[in-house]
């Protein structure tokens, strides 16, 4: 007996099943944010071997792409650790075009050194593999792939050329990490040629280099915050970075991988942030401008035992991170950053301030609890609200990629149209949203229609429209002074 016979006749009480023939669609979930790191790194990993050397046949290194300059050989003499140079080295590609060649490791025919003698190697090499992006869950691993972040060493008095930044992909993963991301996917930019040496070389190979790990995240669908590294970026290549940054993921939505940028500049960029954005041209409600001061962010060297000056791009990934931890609905506005000692410099006036966030950019400050915290979570493009809330917008691409998915996994397309399609198709929509509306990611939703266009009758359209949940910026509280004293009573004292 199915449903169906209950209308017609008596049925006696009990249990009665039926097969429905349609599918039934589980909600997948909100995406998670998932960030990407862009840029320079400490250019090479570290490699050591452990071998018996001779002078035929040559020893093969390990690794592709062996800095020669770098390799150390030590062999153990009377059990005393030496170095010793009585070894030849030949490459099976020039090493100065391509990181894609093998290096051969032999013995001097006649030298000092033994034949068959065990030796330790150790070099720095940078395989065809180093700059592909990789996925890492910890900071461990990223310092083993990209080196240490900082100069452990202190400068020394007159030194000059001292980089406290090491390896600025690993310092962004840290402070990432530390704000709260669980996953990164880091790409390490390629550095300039041998050639570059000046400032604007330097600065417009970095640039070029960034667009070009933009290209290798591009179909990555998974990410959804990019954060390029501005090292070394001047003024000149500074407006062009930020519409290049715009462009990719700008170019990514419309390809349907829905991802924001976050910007950051080193102080060494003189130009204020609202002059950047009003000569720049890369306004967009995916690109977040981040600034804090003239002289960026205060962070605490334990190693080196100093307090460094950082610039706006390790402030861009902290925001990033924090973000990775938040709900897609939930703004940054009044979120406290970790990783900074405080804003570095003298901090800006509230007039600043209100100047720089009516221009578009995400200002950020130390509170009065003297935490780092965001002052408005704000996008480049402040035309409405639903364009300068990065919260909004977020949420709006959650909500397209849960029906993307949802409808994708539903194995629904390719389907022959029946009397029931129209029917599943809305009760599919109107799961993911309610699925929407339970995490947060919207308030409510009305007016889900779905009909089989006449004109193309192989399309089924679905709309509605939804409320989103806009972040409580503002509390307006207005009283006034009662001056009516309510009771009063007569004070009576002694008579005299």
């Amino acid at each position: 007996m199915t449903v169906n016979d209950f209308a017609h006749g008596y049925s006696p009480p009990g249990v009665y099943i039926e097969e429905i023939l349609s599918p039934v669609v589980g909600t997948t979930g909100l995406p998670p944010t998932l960030v990407a790191l862009v840029g320079p790194s400490i250019g090479y990993q570290t490699g050591s071997e452990q071998f018996l050397l001779t002078d035929d046949p040559a020893w093969r290194l390990a690794k592709k792409g062996v800095l020669i300059s770098s390799i150390a050989v030590q062999v153990i003499s009377s059990g005393v650790v030496l170095t010793t140079s009585d070894y030849s080295t030949a490459t099976t590609a020039s090493p100065s075009s391509t990181s894609d060649y093998w290096t051969d490791v032999t013995r001097n025919t006649g030298g000092a050194l033994a034949d068959d003698a065990q030796v330790f190697i150790t070099y720095r090499y940078t395989d065809p593999d180093f700059f592909v992006p990789k996925r890492f869950d910890n900071y461990e691993d990223v310092k083993d792939a990209y080196g240490e972040p900082l100069n452990l060493t202190s400068p020394t008095l007159g030194q000059t050329g001292y980089e406290p930044v090491s390896s600025p992909l690993s310092l962004a993963a840290k402070i990432a990490f530390e704000n709260g991301a669980g996953d990164l996917v880091l790409c390490a930019a390629t550095p300039p040629g041998a050639g570059v040496t000046t400032s604007s070389g330097i600065s417009t190979a970095r640039r070029n280099a960034l667009v070009a790990a933009y290209a290798k995240i591009a179909t990555n669908y998974d990410v959804n915050v990019v954060v390029p590294l501005t090292d070394d970026i001047i003024q000149a290549d500074a407006g062009g970075t930020g519409t290049e940054l715009a462009a990719h993921v700008n170019g990514s939505a419309a390809d349907g991988f829905y991802r924001v940028g976050i910007l950051g500049f080193d102080p060494g960029v003189g130009s204020a942030p609202d002059t950047l954005l009003s000569s720049g041209g890369f306004r967009s409600k995916r690109l977040v401008l981040a600034f804090a001061s003239a002289t960026g962010m205060s962070f605490f060297s334990g190693g080196a035992g100093q307090l460094l000056s950082l610039g706006h791009q390790y402030l861009a990934a902290a925001l990033a991170g924090r973000l990775a931890a938040l709900p897609v609905q939930k703004s940054l506005t009044k979120e406290v950053l970790r990783s900074f000692s405080g804003v570095a410099g003298t901090a800006l006036s509230t007039t600043t301030k209100n100047a720089y966030a009516a221009a578009g950019v995400c200002v950020v400050e130390t509170d009065r609890l003297g935490q780092v915290a965001v002052r408005h979570g704000l996008t480049t493009d402040i035309t409405i609200l639903t364009t300068r809330e990065l919260s909004v917008v977020r949420a709006r691409d959650a909500l397209v990629t849960m029906f993307e998915t949802g409808f994708t996994n539903s194995g629904m397309i390719g389907q022959p149209i029946d009397t029931n399609t129209a029917l599943t198709v809305k009760s599919v929509a109107s799961g993911l949203l309610e699925h929407a509306a339970l995490t947060g990611a919207i308030v409510s939703y009305t007016g889900l229609a779905v009909r089989q266009r006449s004109i193309d009758p192989t399309v089924i359209e679905i709309k509605f429209s939804y409320l989103p949940a806009y972040p409580l910026n503002y509390i307006v509280v207005s009283f006034s002074i009662n001056v009516a004293t309510g009771v009063t009573e007569e004070l009576t004292g002694a008579t005299a």
